[in-house]
């Protein structure tokens, strides 16, 4: 069954259960129940499996969720019986600190029902994505321009002290990244990959140039050989 299919039968369903007595889906006591917010949080107050808030001082219940190509959220205003649903097909972290594309389409439509002015397009999306993209690449990039001129031996060999901290730091990163990054974010490589695969990459990416790098370097420094100036 289709996720849009899936979506629309569970606002129905809220629906006729709202509509009828015992006889629909759900019962009206456990209806209610559902929808009573219980602990608060940062603007909302958690319910059974939802979130309940106020859109323009209007009574909503919303949840949302992320998993690997899917982003989406459903929000309903059980007095006015306006439901909404969206569905995105995505699978980025970007563009982090702000929420899913998803999230934010669904709360400007509930708060547009609850009598708010549909406000313009919100031009941090496209300035953030553009700006983590344009620091990521700037990273990949020094770092290519890094191994490509310690290959083709345009910088001078450093001093044996600076070597030395170079490569612990890039040691130290490569295997904080490998083997602990996974339990700081509470997520494995695969479902990294599976999650936010061009972040993953680009990470991934970045590790094997800092590999190419030590290896590069401590070859070199073991053999004796220094690299000349232009």
């Amino acid at each position: 069954m289709s996720a849009e299919r899936v979506s629309a039968e569970r606002v129905s369903a809220e629906r006729v259960s709202a509509e009828r007595d015992s006889s629909g889906v759900l019962s009206q006591a456990g209806l209610a129940a559902m929808r009573t917010g219980g602990v608060e949080s940062a603007g909302f107050a958690y319910a059974f499996g939802w979130r309940v808030s106020l859109f323009n001082g209007v009574r909503a219940v919303h949840h949302g969720g992320i998993v690997p190509n899917f982003r989406g959220k459903m929000a309903m205003l059980p007095d006015s019986g306006w439901g909404v649903v969206v569905l995105t097909n995505a699978s980025s972290s970007l563009p982090l600190p702000l929420a899913p594309t998803s999230h934010r389409i669904a709360d400007a439509v509930t708060a547009s029902l609850a009598g708010a002015p549909l406000g313009e397009s919100d031009s941090r999306f496209r300035l953030m994505h553009w700006v983590l993209l344009a620091v990521t690449a700037l990273i990949l990039l020094s770092q290519l321009r890094g191994l490509w001129r310690v290959t083709r031996r345009r910088t001078p060999s450093p001093p044996r002290g600076v070597f030395v901290r170079d490569v612990l730091f890039e040691s130290a990163w490569v295997m904080f990244a490998i083997f602990w990054l996974p339990r700081v974010v509470g997520v494995t490589w695969p479902e990294m990959f599976r999650g936010s695969p061009d972040l993953s990459w680009w990470l991934a990416s970045t590790l094997l140039l800092s590999v190419a790098n030590v290896a590069y370097g401590v070859a070199h420094n073991f053999k004796g050989r220094y690299i000349r100036r232009d």
